[in-house]
């Protein structure tokens, strides 16, 4: 799992650990409001999981040199 919050150099990247932490955290929100029956908490449970898989997606296009 290190890999995953290294770039392609092997540096450090703190944007994946961003990323990473916002996946998760989403994830459990968006589980325990699919548990407890509140819509609230999927809805921003799953906004926050998809903002982590962009910031991942746009830190691997700019570091790759697109743009």
């Amino acid at each position: 799992m290190n890999g995953y919050f290294r770039d392609d150099k092997g540096n450090k990247s703190m944007i994946r650990l961003l990323s990473f932490w916002c996946y998760v955290t989403g994830s459990v929100v968006a589980l325990g409001g699919i548990i407890i029956a509140m819509p609230e908490a999927v809805v921003s449970g799953c906004t926050l999981t998809a903002v982590g898989l962009s910031m991942k997606t746009l830190q691997k296009k700019y570091e790759n040199g697109g743009g």
